[in-house]
């Protein structure tokens, strides 16, 4: 785990213990998720080990805030309280995209390249 349930409670005031299981396994799932796409490991690499915690709680602090948003958007306003943005869906997941985006731009650098999947169309012979 690259990032604590508390910095990101800290982060966005978020009251309430409520939400430090779903918050928890944001962070699992985007932690695994992140480990995966690097090239390198922190250990291995000190600049890494510096910008990883930062960029990782962006990451899953804004993937968190999309999870609340899109909650929000169905259901209408939770009984969570985040006091930093209100009850918004439209801003909450703003900001949680944004700070998604923000976050992996960070790990740049460190990221394994993509390869590109081909999807093809394969004509069958009819026999």
């Amino acid at each position: 785990m690259y990032t604590t349930v508390d910095a990101i409670k800290t982060r966005f005031v978020i009251v309430g213990d409520s939400e430090d299981e779903r918050i928890q396994s944001v962070i699992d799932r985007t932690s695994a998720f992140i480990s995966q796409r690097l090239n390198t490991t922190p250990d291995l690499d000190p600049a890494l080990a510096i910008v990883l915690p930062i960029a990782a709680e962006d990451i899953c602090a804004g993937e968190y805030l999309l999870a609340v948003a899109g909650e929000n958007a169905i259901d209408g306003p939770l009984d969570i309280s985040i006091l930093k943005l209100g009850p918004d869906p439209d801003k909450i997941a703003k900001l949680g995209n944004s700070l998604v985006q923000n976050g992996w731009i960070k790990l740049t650098a460190w990221l394994k390249p993509v390869v590109p999947v081909f999807v093809g169309y394969f004509k069958a012979v009819d026999g």
